[in-house]
């Protein structure tokens, strides 16, 4: 991966209960939400599996 992607922007849609409820767990483990997805976006991309081995 040779792109820096920290300034991409990325777009999900969820709907309210799901985004309310992915707030409040955050908030009551001291997690930053941004950087908690931002971290799993990274570990998602660096993880080898069959899909990104195709051609």
């Amino acid at each position: 991966m040779d792109e820096k992607i920290k300034d991409a922007e990325i777009q999900i849609k969820i709907n309210r209960e799901v985004k309310a409820a992915f707030y409040r767990k955050c908030k009551g483990l001291a997690i930053n939400p941004s950087a908690w997805l931002r971290k799993k976006i990274y570990e998602f991309l660096n993880h080898k599996t069959e899909m990104w081995i195709r051609e």
